[in-house]
């Protein structure tokens, strides 16, 4: 009786961790649709004579462009040019009614095979930090997990923009590019539902 109680919770503890990813795991992403958020995402690290911003943008910036340029949702926009910093993207997605999901903390193995699945799908999902003066984001993209040295694991394929930093501007490279194993502890998965 024993080994069978004992199996009852293992399987009601395994049920829980697949219900919590809204998406079949595992899922790999199609060549276009990889390509497709490459080449989007490769027009905002260019820097503009007529973009004022240049390679001075701001990671919510970079987001916010990003999110709109994929998947035609303008949530972080304000106005025609404006864009929330990610503190009130924080906002955005935590606010009553919100169309933005909690998925869980970005150091997280399962939360980033999820999130890559989630990305994969072809659904918005982002990597968020709340800080005091500056938070950060990062777009999670299309693409397969990579084992991450500094977090000793598997991390998202991912995009990020680092304000006044533009040699650290990537796109399709592992979250951990986005946040140190210390910031990772604090920041958090949030996508959208279609």
């Amino acid at each position: 009786m024993k080994y069978f109680v004992a199996g009852l919770v293992i399987l009601a503890v395994m049920d829980f961790a697949i219900a919590q990813c809204p998406v079949p795991p595992a899922n790999g992403p199609s060549t276009v649709a990889q390509q497709l958020a490459i080449t989007k995402l490769g027009q905002f690290l260019r820097c503009e004579a007529n973009d004022p911003l240049n390679d001075q943008s701001p990671c919510n910036t970079f987001a916010s462009r990003g999110v709109e340029a994929i998947y035609g949702v303008k949530d972080f926009k304000v106005g025609a040019t404006t864009h929330q910093s990610a503190n009130q993207m924080w906002d955005t997605v935590t606010a009553s009614g919100s169309k933005w999901r909690k998925l869980g903390g970005v150091l997280d193995e399962q939360n980033n095979l999820c999130a890559q699945s989630i990305a994969n799908a072809g659904w918005p999902i982002i990597a968020l930090l709340q800080a005091a003066g500056h938070g950060h984001v990062a777009l999670i993209i299309p693409g397969e997990p990579q084992k991450s040295g500094s977090w000793g694991m598997l991390a998202a394929n991912s995009a990020s923009f680092f304000l006044d930093k533009p040699a650290l501007v990537y796109v399709n490279k592992p979250l951990s590019n986005a946040f140190g194993a210390s910031s990772a502890q604090k920041a958090t998965f949030f996508y959208r539902t279609p």
